[in-house]
Formats: C-alpha cells, sequence, structure tokens
C-alpha cells in the first residue's frame, strides 16, 4: 500500500487484486471481542484480514475456521497472529489450550485499509468473578467462589447486613 511496513493490510491487499474483488461495504469501525477461549469482531461492514499480538499463559493452541488463511507465531508469553479471509471475519478464533490474557496490538482490516485505531476498540472479559454465597441466608459459615483471570492480589471483605465489616479474607 506504499507506507513501506509489510503488514496484513498488505496481504488482504494482493489477494484482493488477485481475486479481483470489489466490495462496497467496508468496515469502518470494529469491536474486538476477547470471552474467556474466543475472539470475535463486531463491525459495520466487510473485514478481511486481522493482525493480532496477545499475551498468555499456559501451552497455547489456536483453531480458526476452515475458510481463513491463518497462522501464529509464539515468543515467550506473547504470540503474534495473522488471519486473512476472502469472507468477512466475524468469529476469529478459539483457543484450546492455553488462555489469552490480554491483547496487546491489533490491527483490524476492511477490503483495502486498516480501520484507524480509534474506531477499533477491545473489550476483554472481567479480571475476576464472585459467585453467590451459599448456604444464603447462613449460620454461622458460607461459602464463596471467586474465579481470577489473570494474577491478582485479593482482598475478601464481608459486611454485615447493618454495613459493619465482619471479616476481611
Amino acid at each position: 500500500n506504499g507506507d513501506d511496513i509489510i503488514n496484513v493490510v498488505d496481504v488482504v491487499a494482493i489477494v484482493g487484486l488477485i481475486l479481483g474483488r470489489t466490495v462496497e461495504n467496508d468496515a469502518t469501525e470494529a469491536t474486538l471481542h476477547l470471552d474467556n477461549d474466543q475472539i470475535s469482531i463486531e463491525a459495520d461492514g466487510y473485514v478481511a484480514g486481522v493482525d493480532l499480538v496477545v499475551e498468555f499463559t499456559g501451552d497455547l493452541n489456536i483453531e480458526f475456521a476452515n475458510n481463513y488463511v491463518a497462522d501464529y507465531a509464539i515468543d515467550g508469553n506473547t504470540a503474534h497472529i495473522l488471519l486473512v479471509s476472502t469472507e468477512n471475519v466475524e468469529n476469529v478464533l478459539t483457543v484450546t489450550s492455553g488462555r489469552i490474557t490480554s491483547i496487546l496490538e491489533v490491527t483490524i482490516v476492511n477490503s483495502k485499509d486498516a480501520l484507524p485505531t480509534t474506531s477499533v476498540s477491545i473489550e476483554e472479559p472481567a479480571t475476576y468473578v464472585v459467585g453467590d454465597a451459599f448456604p444464603n441466608p447462613f449460620n454461622p459459615s458460607t461459602n464463596i467462589s471467586l474465579e481470577l483471570t489473570a494474577n491478582a492480589d485479593v482482598s475478601v471483605k464481608v459486611y454485615n447486613l447493618m454495613g459493619q465489616l465482619v471479616d476481611v479474607i
């Protein structure tokens, strides 16, 4: 595309030239969703490619849909993921082992250009989930589950119905 950088924008442009593709409904805005073991895109039009750099834990293994030309390279606890499709990209990938903890970089491409970073937003899941206390009501003890999706120091404070601090864990 003449910007002296070879990236997913150039790959999408070359594929479009080879196939003689013309698209009338190019995306101008997109949201990338990271939801536990899946990454997907919600856009206002056509998306042809995605370039991601993600952090992960565990032994990362990624599965792409059959209609994508895609691959990834791992360096330490980061992975560089590249995906190009001749169809609109919605479901980017599914993690079959390991866990993506954050998205460091993202480039989303319509049929000819990268979407401006101001039009791309990333929605990541909460880093914690607090389960219901059971049994409820309880006397003299209860169980509460707390799920963390990232390393963190945690403090749990328990209050009674009067708003008084009862315990800190």
